[in-house]
């Protein structure tokens, strides 16, 4: 799937698609707002989709929905081609981390035509790869509201992340882990959601400085989600920060530092230079120099996430 996420700021020719189709109708209470200008209302739509992503990023799956929903409202009705298409392409990929596939496959096939239509060869490969991934799930993705027993997972997993929270990692371990001996039943070995079970578990493992056992763990989840997701994918800069992170806790700072840079790179393509995971990936690395006594390059990556910091609060 990664690979859509690798033109979604090299979509201005999109801009000259004509004929547009509505991707998805608006849904009830999803309205558009009525700025005073087309101007303020593709502001508005900009911000919801750069709302959307975070949500995603944070797998906070339902509220991306809603966000990518409204911002799809205004582009439509400013008949914004770009945001229309991009805000497209990340709403068939929420729809599958939800499983809500056929849903997805729609999505995907109108994006396909779109760029049949319009020879936007680059588009007509992201359909494809979403096309196939929305198919390939159809038919074994299971929803929290269609099986009691993923929503028991849910629910532990919700549990787990108030005890981690509160720091009490040793209650929350048991339960991490039967919340992916749950999804690893239902949903099978490859799934979204299992690399995601995985990686919480071995973050526990962490905390507790249980090295060992997490890093096996931390490298399971980062293989699925390549897999899963493709090489490019916010999910996968998340696992490779997550490595790193654990190889400079043990002192292993050069097999720490690639992962780290290969996570500021990522989210740099993916998510553009000016966002919060950006800031968060430089003030990583620049502490792992810090660590190493590289002093001057700490502070250059230190100034860059405060100055950035500053500017997205």
């Amino acid at each position: 799937m990664g690979l859509c996420f690798k033109v979604l700021g090299s979509l201005s020719a999109v801009v000259l698609v004509s004929g547009m189709p509505v991707l998805f109708p608006a849904e009830s209470g999803v309205g558009v707002v009525q700025a005073q200008t087309t101007e303020e209302q593709k502001a508005e739509a900009d911000r919801l989709y750069e709302q959307g992503l975070q949500q995603y990023n944070a797998e906070n799956y339902y509220a991306a929905l809603q966000s990518f929903q409204q911002a799809s409202n205004i582009y439509e009705a400013i008949s914004d081609g770009q945001g229309t298409i991009a805000t497209g392409i990340y709403f068939g990929y929420t729809l599958i981390e939800l499983g809500e596939t056929e849903r997805a496959i729609n999505i995907f096939q109108t994006l396909l035509e779109v760029a049949q239509e319009n020879n936007l060869s680059e588009l007509e490969e992201i359909a494809e790869q979403g096309l196939q991934a929305a198919r390939n799930q159809n038919n074994s993705t299971q929803t929290s509201e269609q099986n009691p027993q993923l929503a028991e997972a849910e629910r532990l997993n919700q549990q787990v992340e108030q005890l981690y929270q509160a720091g009490k990692y040793e209650e929350a371990i048991p339960l991490a882990e039967r919340a992916l001996e749950i999804r690893q039943q239902v949903l099978g070995e490859e799934h979204p959601s299992v690399a995601t079970s995985l990686n919480n578990l071995a973050g526990l493992y962490s905390s507790q400085g249980r090295y060992t056992e997490a890093e096996p763990l931390y490298q399971q989840a980062l293989e699925m989600r390549k897999r899963l997701l493709g090489e490019e994918h916010p999910h996968v800069a998340s696992s490779l920060n997550n490595l790193a992170f654990l190889y400079r806790s043990q002192g292993r700072y050069t097999e720490a530092e690639p992962l780290y840079q290969q996570a500021l790179e990522m989210r740099q393509r993916l998510l553009g230079e000016e966002h919060p995971d950006v800031a968060t990936s430089l003030n990583n690395l620049a502490e792992l120099y810090s660590f190493q006594g590289r002093y001057t390059e700490a502070e250059l990556l230190y100034q860059q996430a405060l100055e950035m910091t500053k500017r997205l609060l």
